[in-house]
This record gives structure tokens, sequence and C-alpha cells, in this order.
């Protein structure tokens, strides 16, 4: 298992060094978004791409077709190819996911996960976007999701750090608190 994330950072931060190099951070970025959202809408094809039995004509064949489908930049086209001569194709939702993380240590953004009951209004997420970016004197980009156990409230996750402010843990703690007590 460390010997792939060795595999997947070097390839990262061989693609990010690139990048940067380039100058063209910004239409990289976008791209290796848009690749992302390509994997996660259609996992099973890719999954088949990626698959030793796969011919690797093919996978060259599908990785040309999207990348001018998608007008994807020479970088990634090239990279991609890259992936696949090395066989390497598997990795790819990785790869991106690490070299977005570099990117976003880079730009110094720090991302959060944050879980509430009910969906948030898009006043909700600016403040809290707001409160979490002074209190932490970084830029914040948040991903909410909803999940009606937690009853009200908020759990915010960044990196090792949870904030679990939610009803159906505070109802947990007293009742631990109660139980507690009475033995």
């Amino acid at each position: 298992m460390a010997q792939n994330f060795n595999l997947i950072d070097r390839y990262a931060q061989a693609l990010y060094q690139a990048t940067e190099a380039s100058g063209e951070m910004k239409q990289v970025v976008d791209d290796i978004n848009l690749c992302s959202q390509i994997l996660l809408a259609s996992p099973e094809y890719f999954t088949y791409l990626a698959a030793p039995v796969c011919e690797l004509e093919m996978q060259k064949s599908v990785i040309q077709t999207l990348s001018k489908q998608y007008k994807f930049n020479n970088l990634i086209k090239n990279f991609l190819l890259m992936l696949c001569m090395n066989g390497r194709l598997n990795f790819l939702k990785q790869v991106l996911s690490r070299f977005i993380m570099l990117y976003q240590e880079a730009q110094d953004i720090l991302v959060a996960d944050v879980k509430s009951a009910a969906k948030l209004t898009e006043n909700q997420i600016k403040k809290i976007t707001k409160y979490l970016e002074k209190k932490l004197d970084k830029k914040i980009l948040l991903n909410t999701a909803v999940d009606p156990k937690i009853m009200g409230g908020l759990i915010i996750k960044m990196n090792f750090m949870v904030i679990d402010n939610y009803i159906s843990n505070k109802i947990n703690k007293i009742k631990f608190n109660t139980e507690e007590l009475i033995n």
C-alpha cells in the first residue's frame, strides 16, 4: 500500500511540477476537475479501460477522443497517455486527487467537509466559510452533505480536525453522563 502511495505521489508531483513550469496551472486544474467528473460519471467504463485486459491502443484511442472532445490541455492529454503506456491508468483517480491536494496546499486552501441535518442555504454556507477562513487564516473550500441522523447542528471535518456541534452527539454525551451517575 505504501508503495502505491509513493507511486501515486511521484506521478502527481511530476505533473504538478510540469504544470507549474508551463504556467498553465488554472487550465490544468480545470481539466483535472473535469476529468475527475468524467471518471465519477462512468466508473464501470473507467474500471474496464484501466483493466489489464483492455488493449493499449484502445486506451490511447479513448484518451485521444476524450482530450479532443473536452479540449484538454496538451499537458493533461500527454500525461494520460503516459499513464496508459506505463500501465498505470488504474491509478489515475488517486493521482488526480493527489495533484489537487498539492495544488490546494500551494494555494493555502483548506477543504472542510460539513454535514448538517438539512440542506444549508447559500447564506449559511457563506457564513460558515467566512467564519472558518477568519478562524484559521486560510482560504476554505466547503463541501456540504446532508445527514438526517445528526438531527441538528453541524459536523465539520478538516484534515485531522473535527468540530462536532450536533444534537445527537450532545444527547449521547448526556446519556453517557447520566448512566455514569446512576452506576
